[in-house]
């Protein structure tokens, strides 16, 4: 468990190099790497503290490090198999709505290479379906120049996709909001075009009975890592029909990504969100 401790602790002080010099310090909470770091090379020591002064204090912590460790493995297997499987499912042709999940827009107004791998699939889905409309969710953060809905409406455009085919929600500042904000935004469209429909029948039909409306087939589009997440918080948020759209990630920030949001849907369990 020593050894073990000071290979991870290395393992990931290494991956911490890498996403600085891969990304430029790009890459959001990369410092987590370090901090793991740190954690295991103190946990090694510490081991190792414990078995050359065996108390029975220290037999405690050895078998209680060793127990959370494990747990904490066992934990991150679990969550990740759940991710793969969700992310591999086949994607749902034909749907009314495609939730586009936003992410970061660069300072020159570009889409990252994460977010840009979700566009790239839109402009494939919009053009094997032609009736779908997409609701691009994502508010601005503090280090991008426009909102994400707007920097993806603008590469989409770019792309062909016409613009009477785009929602944007401006608001959303994380993927909770992201769910429930176009969820709104796509209720309200319905509405509206219903109202449309009904101001064409005229003064002169008089009183009408309109059936309830079938429920829309939702679609959400979101990488390959982050959509497993993304449907539970749909789930909750008590979407009728819906399907998951997977994107892929850059293969070298997979690891990264999976281990944030392994951190993340713990986090959103807890909190009720999932």
């Amino acid at each position: 468990m020593v050894i073990g401790s000071w290979i991870v602790s290395a393992i990931s002080f290494v991956y911490f190099i890498f996403l600085c010099i891969y990304t430029g310090i790009g890459v959001s909470q990369d410092y987590l790497w370090f901090l793991a770091a740190v954690f295991f090379a103190l946990t090694g020591f510490g081991l190792r503290y414990a078995q050359q002064h065996p108390t029975r204090w220290a037999l405690r912590f050895q078998v209680t490090t060793s127990v959370i460790l494990i747990v904490w493995a066992i934990v991150i297997l679990v969550i990740q198999f759940l991710v793969v499987v969700e992310a591999s499912k086949k994607v749902e042709p034909g749907l009314d709505y495609v939730i586009v999940l936003g992410g970061r827009i660069k300072e020159n107004g570009t889409p990252s290479k994460a977010l840009r791998e979700r566009l790239d699939m839109v402009v494939d889905y919009a053009r094997d379906n032609q009736d779908t409309y997409f609701v691009l969710s994502g508010g601005r953060g503090e280090d991008e120049p426009c909102t994400e809905a707007e920097g993806m409406a603008e590469y989409l455009i770019e792309e062909g996709v016409r613009k009477d085919r785009l929602l944007v929600e401006l608001q959303s500042r994380n993927t909770h909001q992201n769910i429930w904000y176009s969820k709104a935004l796509i209720e309200k469209n319905i509405q509206d075009n219903l109202g449309t429909m009904n101001g064409n029948l005229g003064d002169n039909v008089g009183p009408v009975l309109v059936a309830e409306e079938k429920p829309k087939r939702i679609g959400i589009l979101t990488s390959d890592f982050h959509l497993f997440r993304a449907m539970g918080l749909a789930r909750k948020a008590e979407y009728r029909e819906f399907y998951g759209i997977s994107a892929k990630c850059d293969v070298w920030l997979y690891l990264h990504f999976a281990m944030r949001e392994t951190l993340a849907i713990l986090k959103d369990k807890f909190m009720g969100y999932m």
